[in-house]
């Protein structure tokens, strides 16, 4: 029996250190607390036993920061969900041993969920403080400054601590007399003083336009004994000094400073005001809104430094803004983000447009650091077909680009309400915030649930493949079983039916499977050349990409589940995904067991 309860104080995470031959060799009080009974039990054999030969290939492996999901019996005899994390190899005189950390994906959950709903509160009040904030982390030396506004946090800039430092002094941010009081600054940021208050005169904050009264306060967090982040909040005392240098040119102040294209205000403020135009002298004249996000921005900076990060915004917005020519209003929206409004383009158009932006932003950028791929991805929303006003097409444009993010990222999405459903019902309401698109550690609960109730009979077969195909955005799904690899049961909306999956059995086919028995085909072409008659079946279905995962017993294949994606958008499937594919089909074919049974 799969455990599934969660009280409050509950063990959710332990440390442990075992030998090659299963023996715990020592774990924390936590570990013991989480045992209880079955403590001097030999540790494989409180793995259940489907689970036992990944969790074995998991041990044996020499690469550490490696992760096992598997059913773990603590106390009453009962199987929690554990997530398995390998922190270290090491030698106790000759024998090897492994530092393990165990965490119980429903308690982290749950504890997450707390987590969540207070990280909420805090940025509730945070989203009514003017003060600008800043955050150094220790571990990769960048401070950052934003604001949050809207329930989002706004960067205004990222540096290296040294480098912020040596750009404040080149460009005489600080007066002469205030730089003893700068240099300590910097020094209570990167020594992690536990707390700190510094007052100093400055034009920072402005680059060089006004000067400020500004008083930094820090605190130092940490992690055990590690310093982890140093935060802290930038407050203007007082009134503002040399107040004639604040820009009074409107056009100037309508610009994003970085970019030289508008910022969130005039972008928001220009756009809106046209689509209200066009409702109020009801034109019909095409109209797209683009929400434009580049992925994994973060890692650029941290991979190719903040110079080249700066390189890429640039780029990218110097694209939008010449492919849209006359035909739009672009702006920058967030540190990563922009908005386009298209006008008088048809979706042929507009789809030619976004290409080119993508394509052109990619080459120039893998020009100056080829081993960087940029990639984007947009959301768009159409003007009368989705709806006439700004913030409804702002919402929906929103929904499309968390759908291009969930289906791999590095693509647009031009919402179809066929293909994507109501996003502005009460019933999709999440989709707007990205709500909907679940946590990895949601969809591991999500899948130990759907097990429960396969295994208890509050839900069949049918029933868990719905759950799966709304909530993990699959199209269709294909149950084959017994030695023929019949259908037993599909679900979605193919184009042709498939009695059977026989080429399973075709020479090489099973080779493509990992040994946990999993086929991972981000583009069906890729069966082209050694599989064509499997390729052919899948042109016949629309099946673009699809996750294949297969069971066996002694007398060879037991069954087979296949979940595809239709259309033309492949899809990239996370590791995530993946391994929660691997637990909801293992749970199936054990059902399916009991049934011939």
């Amino acid at each position: 029996e799969v455990d599934m309860s969660y009280v409050k104080k509950m063990v959710f995470e332990a440390e442990i250190t075992i030998n090659s031959n299963y023996d715990v060799k020592t774990g924390d009080e936590r570990f013991y607390r989480l045992m209880y009974n079955v403590v001097f039990t030999k540790f494989d054999k409180l793995i259940y036993p489907e689970d036992s030969v990944s969790f074995e290939e998991f041990l044996n492996s020499d690469e550490i920061d490696i992760q096992c999901l598997a059913r773990f019996k603590t106390k009453n005899d009962k199987y929690r969900w554990i997530l398995f994390t390998k922190k270290k190899i090491h030698y106790i005189g000759n024998e090897k041993v492994i530092d393990l950390n165990l965490k119980d994906v429903i308690a982290v959950s749950n504890i997450f969920g707390i987590y969540f709903d207070n990280m909420k509160k805090y940025r509730s009040v945070m989203n009514m403080i003017n003060d600008k904030l800043f955050e150094y982390d220790f571990k990769s030396d960048v401070i950052t400054f934003y604001y949050y506004r809207n329930n989002k946090s706004e960067i205004i800039s990222k540096y290296t601590l040294s480098d912020w430092r040596e750009y404040i002094i080149r460009n005489n941010f600080v007066a002469d007399e205030d730089k003893r009081m700068f240099s300590a600054l910097c020094a209570n940021i990167e020594g992690g003083v536990e707390s700190f208050a510094i007052t100093l005169k400055s034009s920072m904050m402005s680059e060089g336009e006004r000067t400020d009264i500004l008083t930094f306060k820090g605190q130092t967090i940490k992690s055990g004994f590690d310093k982890s982040l140093t935060i802290g909040v930038i407050t203007e005392q007082g009134h503002r000094m040399n107040e004639s240098a604040i820009i009074i040119n409107d056009e100037e102040a309508k610009l994003d400073s970085a970019t030289r294209i508008l910022n969130k205000k005039a972008a928001t403020d220009s756009i809106s005001s046209i689509i209200n135009m066009a409702e109020l002298n009801g034109d019909s004249t095409n109209m797209f809104l683009a929400i434009m996000d580049i992925d994994n921005f973060k890692s650029v900076n941290d991979l190719y430094g903040h110079y080249f990060g700066d390189e890429v915004i640039r780029t990218f917005a110097e694209n939008i803004n010449n492919v849209m020519g006359n035909k739009g209003i672009v702006g920058r929206i967030g540190g990563d983000e922009f908005i386009a409004l298209l006008r008088d383009v048809d979706e042929e158009e507009a789809r030619i447009m976004l290409k080119t932006v993508r394509y052109n932003t990619r080459t120039q950028i893998a020009e100056l650091e080829p081993n960087y791929v940029f990639s984007t991805s947009i959301g768009v929303s159409t003007y009368k077909k989705d709806a006439s006003d700004y913030e409804s097409l702002f919402k929906i444009a929103d929904a499309a680009l968390y759908i291009a993010k969930e289906k791999g990222k590095d693509r647009y999405i031009i919402y179809d309400p066929a293909k994507h459903g109501d996003v502005m019902s009460v019933k999709n309401k999440a989709v707007l915030s990205g709500k909907d698109f679940m946590k990895p550690i949601q969809k591991f609960e999500m899948a130990a649930e759907l097990l429960l109730d396969l295994k208890s009979g509050k839900k069949d077969i049918k029933d868990v493949l719905s759950v799966i195909i709304d909530k993990l955005n699959v199209h269709g799904i294909t149950v084959y079983s017994g030695k023929d690899a019949k259908v037993y049961y599909s679900t979605g909306h193919y184009l042709t039916d498939c009695a059977d999956a026989s080429y399973v059995f075709d020479t090489g086919y099973l080779d493509k499977f990992s040994e946990h028995g999993i086929f991972v085909l981000n583009n069906t072409a890729a069966l082209t050349v050694d599989f064509p008659n499997v390729y052919d079946l899948f042109v016949k279905n629309n099946i673009c990409s699809c996750v294949q995962i297969v069971s066996a017993n002694e007398d060879g294949f037991k069954a087979m589940l296949q979940f595809d994606i239709f259309g033309e958008t492949r899809r990239k499937w996370s590791e995530d995904d993946v391994n929660v594919l691997k637990i909801i089909a293992m749970g199936i074919m054990d059902s399916l067991d009991n049934l011939s049974n």
